[in-house]
């Protein structure tokens, strides 16, 4: 339902051994982190099916 995010970029962080975060796409470590939600749905009618994602706010 959430993952641990970059306060700059909003991409996702893994924690750093002994420091806060990483973040891959900025390069660097930070202290913090956001809890960002996410929510994976599958939507379908007569004509289909298709998966969507929806972030924060929308999710």
């Amino acid at each position: 339902m959430c993952y641990r995010a970059c306060k700059t970029c909003n991409k996702k962080v893994t924690e750093a051994i002994g420091f806060g975060y990483w973040c891959e796409a900025c390069q660097k470590n930070d202290e913090e982190c956001n809890l960002r939600y996410i929510m994976n749905a599958k939507i379908s009618d007569a004509s289909g099916e298709a998966w969507v994602s929806t972030l924060n706010d929308q999710a």
